[in-house]
């Protein structure tokens, strides 16, 4: 950034400073017309300097990547550590224990935590299952037509989830699929049930 583009910035600050200090409506108006043009030639000016790097690199896409990524902040690499620490307060540097430092950390987690939880009482399961509660959910019988009904009501969107499905295409399968999809949710309630039995 150049000079005159500093100096373009502190005069906005001394204006605002100015508004500060005396906050008429006229300073206001002042500040807010400054501030707006500068703003306007700022990304201007960027987005100038932006093209004219596009256009130097045209005929080398890997240094207009390596442009778009400076420009997104994307440059910065994450350094990997030289060492770990392992439990025992060992240093170790040696990629392949520290893999397995790391693998037999993971592989043992589910069962470390899981002997850490406190078994519940007795009764704990038998007062739920007593317990008439009137805001309790039930899962009605779903149908191939209550699975159409339903995507029908969905907007019309081009934009994909994770799935990489768009409302609009679910519209057009899901005659095909609505069978198949009703009995898989049927299966679904009917393992719950039976998971509480």
């Amino acid at each position: 950034m150049g000079g005159s583009w500093t100096k373009s910035i502190k005069s906005k600050d001394k204006i605002y400073k100015h508004y500060v200090l005396n906050p008429t409506f006229e300073n206001k108006i002042k500040y807010t017309k400054y501030r707006n043009y500068l703003n306007s030639l700022l990304r201007a000016s960027k987005k100038n300097y932006i093209t004219n790097k596009i256009e130097n690199h045209k005929d080398n896409t890997k240094q207009i990547w390596q442009t778009l990524n400076h420009l997104l902040g994307r440059n910065k690499k994450s350094k990997f550590p030289d060492f770990f620490t392992a439990k025992d307060g060992n240093k170790i540097s040696d990629s392949k224990l520290i893999a397995e430092h790391f693998n037999s950390f993971f592989a043992n987690i589910g069962k470390s935590l899981a002997s850490d939880i406190p078994d519940p009482p007795p009764d704990f399961k038998q007062s739920f299952s007593t317990y008439n509660n009137p805001k309790s959910l039930f899962f009605t019988p779903t149908s191939p037509e209550e699975i159409i009904k339903l995507t029908s009501n969905l907007k019309n969107s081009h934009s994909c989830a994770n799935d990489g499905i768009s409302n609009i295409l679910l519209k057009q399968i899901i005659p095909s699929i609505s069978g198949i999809l009703s009995f898989i949710i049927q299966a679904a309630i009917g393992r719950l049930y039976l998971l509480e039995l």
